[in-house]
């Protein structure tokens, strides 16, 4: 269930205009040596989930998906002035990306809820925000197994 909602907003971010390349966090933006060439970027990973026995013989999860949203600085300058239409682009982008996975859900999750936006600071010329998603998911994967004993009644007369 979980490789299938991640399928999903693959393919949700996949259409937004204004992305150049969408893929799974691998961890791209921390190695100066596989940065992305391609920006705006989008990097998509699981942070966490977390499981609970249901008492229905399924566990319920809840779990956050982290989207890395990254644009390069194209100033050669960084302290130059630059054009104020173009300088909080990324926030229309970020937008574009919320817009995209509102409502993305699976048979087996809830839909995708939108939990926070936090700036990334780097050391580079790229600007990095992290916007996460909260869903809750059922998990039949992982079915308790129980062994239901069938005994015959011991049934003694006495007389």
């Amino acid at each position: 269930m979980i490789k299938t909602i991640l399928s999903e907003v693959y393919n949700a971010l996949s259409q937004v205009e204004g992305l150049n390349y969408v893929t799974a966090d691998l961890g791209q933006l921390d190695n100066p040596l596989s940065i992305p060439s391609r920006f705006p970027c989008v990097l998509i990973d699981l942070e966490s989930a977390s499981y609970a026995d249901s008492g229905r013989q399924v566990q319920q999860g809840t779990a956050r998906m982290s989207l890395r949203i990254a644009d390069r600085n194209l100033s050669e300058d960084l302290f130059s002035e630059e054009n104020p239409d173009e300088m909080f682009d990324i926030f229309e982008l970020i937008k574009k990306v919320s817009k995209a996975l509102c409502g993305i859900r699976t048979d087996d999750t809830s839909a995708l809820s939108r939990t926070s936006l936090e700036r990334i600071y780097r050391n580079d010329d790229i600007r990095e925000f992290r916007l996460n998603f909260s869903f809750g998911f059922t998990d039949y994967d992982n079915m308790l197994r129980t062994t239901i004993h069938s005994f015959p009644p011991k049934i003694e007369c006495k007389r």
